[in-house]
């Protein structure tokens, strides 16, 4: 649904797939109604929040778009005006996931945009049912799994 609405953010993202690029993105907060733009584009890695206990939170979007989960719950981060806070969203989870890509890419410079996508996944810790599911997709990302 989300590539035929959208077609010139998903020749966008698919162009940086098919240049070598993981493109990570939130999967939204809008908890069982589904996963929203730009998660629902199938060509985007798209991200889930989980909670300190590996729980998928609440607010979480669900789905069959969502492929991975990360901390996402309680996040103290930076915020505008030389701050800091706390905040839950899967925009929280997002940068989680980017920043083991970008290890991954560092540790292995010669990994494809595939070879990184099947090492997130296959070294997710799997939550929820057995294999991929709308709740955690591939489970949580594990950093030191993954860039290994």
């Amino acid at each position: 649904f989300c590539n035929s609405v959208l077609p010139d953010l998903t020749d966008a993202i698919k162009y940086a797939v098919d240049k070598n690029v993981t493109v990570v993105v939130a999967a939204g907060n809008s908890g069982g109604a589904g996963v929203s733009i730009p998660g629902c584009i199938s060509y985007s890695t798209t991200v889930g929040a989980v909670d300190s206990k590996d729980k998928v939170a609440s607010f979480s979007s669900k789905g069959n778009a969502l492929d991975i989960t990360a901390p996402g719950v309680s996040i103290y981060s930076t915020v505008l005006g030389n701050a800091y806070a706390t905040w839950s969203g899967t925009s929280m989870a997002t940068p989680m996931v980017s920043g083991v890509v970008a290890l991954m890419k560092y540790a292995h410079p010669t990994y494809s945009q595939s070879t990184v996508e099947n090492k997130l996944f296959s070294t997710a810790k799997d939550l929820g049912k057995f294999g991929k599911d709308k709740d955690y997709g591939w489970g949580r990302v594990r950093a030191n799994l993954a860039v290994q």
